[in-house]
């Protein structure tokens, strides 16, 4: 199953396999769900890196994300964490964030569309040939 990255994505290239990590809206038979993860371009397709723990998170009720962020302290905490997820995974697969320029998140909207924008200004670098996440 194909996933729609986002075009923002941050995107990196290691040993012959992409990774991007991404946040996006998708809908499944249960309903809307939010999604955030580190996902590898097969073929065509992004898909979720299943032979790893990839899956960052994923929300599945209304106002879910905008209480996430709010119960890790809000949009910097959130996307620290979210940094650290995703560099843990790395970390894992291979061997501080500026504040939102819109204020905090009011609405469980407003949360995602932070993530999916904060997301976007991340880029990826090499560290000892591990990819890490970071501004």
């Amino acid at each position: 199953m194909g996933y729609p990255l986002p075009a923002n994505s941050p995107k990196v290239t290691v040993n012959g396999r992409t990774f991007a990590v991404a946040a996006f809206d998708f809908q499944t038979p249960i309903g809307c769900m939010f999604k955030i993860g580190v996902f590898e371009l097969v073929g065509n397709e992004w898909q979720q890196c299943m032979a790893e723990d990839s899956d960052i998170t994923t929300y599945a009720n209304p106002n879910d994300v905008l209480l996430d962020v709010q119960a890790k302290g809000g949009s910097v905490k959130y996307i620290q964490w979210l940094i650290e997820q995703v560099n843990s995974f790395f970390k894992r697969l291979f061997s501080q964030v500026a504040p939102p320029t819109g204020g905090e998140p009011t609405t469980d909207g407003e949360a995602r569309a932070m993530i999916t924008a904060e997301l976007g200004k991340l880029k990826f670098s090499l560290l000892d040939g591990i990819p890490n996440l970071g501004q």
